[in-house]
């Protein structure tokens, strides 16, 4: 996957991290359930910040069943 705004990675350490929080929208839908049980109570490790809305494109071809 090719990346198209700039971007930066901010690493955390024990004193950073517990300045970081993730707050699900819905944790009772099913992905909200689902990230909650992937990410528990684990510290965070890193942020990425991103100057603009992010764009992402795969470059290469790929296969669509066509729908009966």
């Amino acid at each position: 996957m090719n990346v198209y705004h700039p971007y930066r990675y901010h690493g955390l350490d024990a004193a950073t991290a517990p300045r970081v929080r993730l707050d699900v929208t819905d944790p009772a839908g099913e992905v909200g359930r689902h990230l909650g049980q992937l990410v528990g109570t684990a510290p965070a490790s890193g942020v990425w910040t991103y100057q603009s809305a992010p764009v992402a494109a795969h470059n290469r071809p790929y296969y669509l069943p066509a729908k009966a």
